[in-house]
């Protein structure tokens, strides 16, 4: 039984998908992004990739062979690669950030009061807490996973805040 490769550039997804066939049928697939340059160390098949396909490939409503390769790319990229961070997106409200200001300004306060000689490393952490502090006028956002939400608390010591 020989195994072929396919190299398939794909432009208008910017991307190399390699297909490989057994006796005719696609057996499995793997790609890379950029169509540039052939990278060729991605020719062997993405196991997971591969079983997505495999349900793919018995959807009628899906007609031709690269239509299937094309949504079991599309399902494998947004579960693993992109991963939806926006259901997880946490906007810290004004009053918060208003707190964190006021910290990051008590403290450079009182390490210019204390530490009149600082070095080069406790220079450089006061310019990035007046920095910090300054970006707390804007809208600051957090993002995090469900499973690090459910383990908060655990972890923290404190339950995660509900805005």
């Amino acid at each position: 039984m020989e195994t072929i490769i396919m190299q398939i550039k794909q432009i208008e997804h910017d991307r190399v998908v390699f297909a490989s066939y057994s006796e005719n049928k696609i057996i499995g697939i793997n790609f890379h992004q950029g169509c540039d340059q052939v990278d060729w160390s991605f020719k062997n098949p993405c196991p997971i990739l591969s079983k997505i396909l495999e349900m793919f490939l018995e959807d009628e409503n899906l007609k031709t062979e690269e239509d299937k390769i094309n949504k079991a790319i599309e399902l494998y990229c947004n579960v693993f690669i992109f991963q939806d961070i926006e259901k997880s997106k946490v906007i810290i409200p004004s009053a918060q950030l208003d707190l964190i200001k006021k910290a990051l300004n008590y403290y450079i306060e009182q390490s210019e009061k204390f530490n009149t000689t600082p070095n080069d490393i406790e220079t450089d952490e006061k310019f990035d807490m007046a920095t910090l502090s300054a970006m707390m006028n804007y809208e600051i956002s957090i993002s995090i996973s469900d499973a690090d939400k459910y383990w908060f608390a655990s972890k923290n010591g404190i339950d995660f805040p509900t805005y």
